[in-house]
Order: C-alpha cells, then structure tokens, then sequence
C-alpha cells in the first residue's frame, strides 16, 4: 500500500512543519504528490479534489482542526484524517477521534506518521469495498424485489407466529386483500377453521428444517372460498426459526374440473353397468370426460364417432 501513488492534503499554516512531515513520509517509503493549504475556504476546495488522506493541523490562526474534521465529514467521509498537532490534551484528541478523525500524532512524534498513515489507508480501502458490497447487495435485493412483484406465482412470507412479513401482489389477488391488509394479518385469518390444525402440523415440520407442500382452503375477503395449493420453506437465522416462506398457486378450477371428471367417471362407470346399449348417453359422457381432460391440458381419452 505504501508504495501507490498517493494524493495528500496537508493542513497547515507553517510550511516547514509541512516539510517535516512529507519527509517523514518519504523516509517511510510513500510515494505521493501533496498541497499544503492553511484556511477554510482552500481547505474545502481542495477537499472536492478527492485527496486520498489528510493530514490536519489542530490549531491555525483563522481554522482549527475540529471545523476540519467536520467539513470533512460533509464533504468526503470516506478519505482518512489524521491531527497532526503540536500539542494536544488527551480529551481534546478523544474528542477529535469521536468526531471522524482516524488518528492523532504529536509533531515532536513524526516517527508514529507512517504507521498511522498505512493504517487510515487500510482502513479507506476497506471502507470502500464494504460499501462497494452494500451497493452491489441493494442492486441484487432490488433486482430480486422487482423480479418477485412481477411474478404470476403468489410469494409470501410470515414470522415464526404466522404474522405476515411480506406479499407480492399475484398473491394479493390470489387472497383477495390489498398488501396494507395483509401485513397487518395473520395467515391464520384467511383460512377455513379446519386448515388451522395443519398450519399448525406443518410448522411443526418446518422448524425441523423441511419444506413442504400442500393443499389449503382460504376465504377471500369477498367470502369466496378458493383452493390454493402451497410450496412452503422455513426461515432460519442463527440457528432458530423465525418463519416461512411460500410460493401459491389457486387450483380452484382445476379441483373443481377433476372432481367433475371423478363423478363422470363413476357415473360412467354405472351406466355402463346399468343401461348396455345407450348409446347416446354414453357417447354425450364420453364427450363430456373429453371437455374435462382438454381443460385440464391432457389429451381427449375417446373418440367420438358422429
């Protein structure tokens, strides 16, 4: 690190201290090109120039280094500051240090500078790849986010006592309820009475650490009692579980469409035993099993002669 070349900024109102300490630092094998300023309004136009590290006099005759560090903080709280000072109280330094300074040396202690320098630089770079990873995460969140809102599939999410956490809207729809709603609700809420012990089952299962899927009966807000068929995984953190996360579908229809096809299979099955020979009413239910199975995306299983 001590071998880049940097930008330095020096605060400073006596020249030759300023001398002191770039020869300090080349001693200790920085490579750099630096400017010296020593009042407020030079100090913050060069502070838009991006420097890589500050070095800060405590105390000039129109600034001192705490309005420095302050400006600083304002302007760019990613570049290091260290006080650089001829004398210093302990509570003055803390103080400093509280306000967003990185170090504080003494410059009868120069030989400390080099150290400090390495360390405020590292302490930069990692700054800037912790932010770099925020950034790159909330892009991700946000594409993930997006990506789930427009989805067909209903997405939620409840904590460990079945609160909801998070819709997306397909499941809005699905449920019958705005988003505001549901998150004031309970998955509990929009269930038949005799779902409540199977939630109450499969949570069981989930804190175990399985996913499961089945089938659940909801009443949407307009009383309308839908069939909703569930993928569900439990949510961990450290260690514990804290809730579950589902993917719904409504089978409504296709429930509906394959009890139809059970009755006209079993009615089937009885006129046949029944009444050999009617023709037309076989052939009407074989047409009507045909109509079932196309809806349902399968292939026709008679053939109809007309």
């Amino acid at each position: 690190m001590n071998k880049q070349k940097l930008h330095l900024l020096i605060l400073e109102d006596n020249p030759d201290d300023a001398e002191l300490m770039v020869r300090e630092l080349k001693k200790e094998g920085f490579e750099f090109e630096w400017k010296r300023v020593e009042t407020e309004k030079a100090f913050k136009e060069a502070l838009s120039k991006k420097p890589d590290i500050i070095l800060a006099d405590y105390k000039l005759p129109t600034f001192d280094g705490m309005a420095a560090i302050k400006l600083q903080q304002e302007i760019s709280p990613d570049i290091p500051l260290i006080i650089v000072s001829g004398s210093i109280g302990e509570e003055l330094a803390i103080d400093c240090l509280k306000a967003g300074a990185t170090d504080y040396i003494l410059k009868d202690r120069l030989s400390r500078l080099g150290h400090s320098m390495k360390r405020g630089l590292k302490e930069a770079e990692e700054r800037k790849k912790l932010k770099k990873a925020e950034e790159t995460l909330k892009e991700s969140e946000k594409k993930y986010r997006t990506l789930v809102e427009s989805l067909e599939e209903g997405i939620a999410s409840v904590d460990e006592n079945e609160n909801f956490t998070f819709i997306n809207p397909a499941a809005c729809n699905i449920f019958g309820y705005a988003k505001e709603e549901l998150l004031q609700m309970n998955f509990n809420d929009i269930l038949t009475l005799e779902n409540h012990q199977k939630i109450t089952q499969q949570n069981s299962i989930r804190k175990t650490g399985k996913s499961s899927k089945y089938d659940l009966n909801i009443i949407k807000k307009n009383g309308d009692i839908r069939i909703i068929t569930s993928s569900v995984s439990p949510i961990f953190k450290n260690g514990e579980f804290k809730g579950s996360f589902g993917i719904f579908y409504d089978i409504t229809e296709r429930k509906q469409a394959e009890e139809q096809l059970k009755k006209k299979n079993e009615e089937l099955t009885a006129f046949n035993r029944l009444a050999v020979g009617r023709e037309l009413r076989m052939i009407e239910l074989k047409s009507d099993i045909n109509k079932l199975l196309m809806k349902l995306g399968q292939e026709e299983k008679y053939k109809i002669v007309e």
